[in-house]
């Protein structure tokens, strides 16, 4: 119960044999409290049985000068349980590689692009993929009410080898100039 504790040693083990495991902590009580570094000159590794948790009253950063990787055998789940949180993800080029992916959202979803938008599909070798608009129920029946709505500024334009273009409904299909 000093100032200061101090060890040098050539290597060191710390074991707990005893179910309370061990424990640093500094006093967050005190108006002095010091913060808890842990550095190493090489790597440092952080593994256990169950789960590994980091959590911190007013943020957790993690920083590095190199590439960063999160890896799992099974889900990585970023959430915030704050209403109207956000999680951020901020690159100069964001790329996801999946057999697939799903975006969804129990309010509006929107994606928004400074430059151009591009979707793009191709499936087979032959590249016979599609991309498919369409508005439905959370169970994935057609919406009745829905709307898909294209709209431009400036040029529409559409291209395609052939086109079909069908209305279920009693109004049908108006082309309006």
């Amino acid at each position: 119960s000093g100032l200061l504790l101090k060890a040098i040693s050539q290597a060191a083990l710390i074991k707990a044999t005893g179910n309370n495991g061990i424990n640093f902590i500094t006093d967050s009580e005190s108006t002095d409290a010091g913060s808890l570094s842990l550095s190493s000159g090489k790597d440092v590794g952080v593994s256990a049985d169950a789960t590994v948790q980091l959590s911190a009253s007013s943020g957790v950063a993690v920083v590095s000068s190199e590439a960063t990787s999160f890896g799992s055998k099974g889900t990585i789940g970023f959430s915030v349980s704050e209403s109207g949180g956000a999680v951020d993800v901020a690159a100069d080029v964001l790329v996801a590689k999946t057999a697939g992916a799903i975006i969804s959202g129990s309010k509006d979803v929107t994606v928004e692009s400074g430059g151009s938008t591009v979707l793009s599909s191709s499936n087979t070798p032959s590249g016979s993929g599609s991309i498919v608009l369409s508005a439905v129920t959370s169970s994935g029946e057609v919406n009745d009410n829905g709307k898909v709505g294209i709209k431009a500024g400036g040029l529409l334009e559409a291209s395609a080898s052939s086109a079909n273009i069908q209305a279920i409904g009693e109004a049908g299909i108006a082309l309006v100039t």
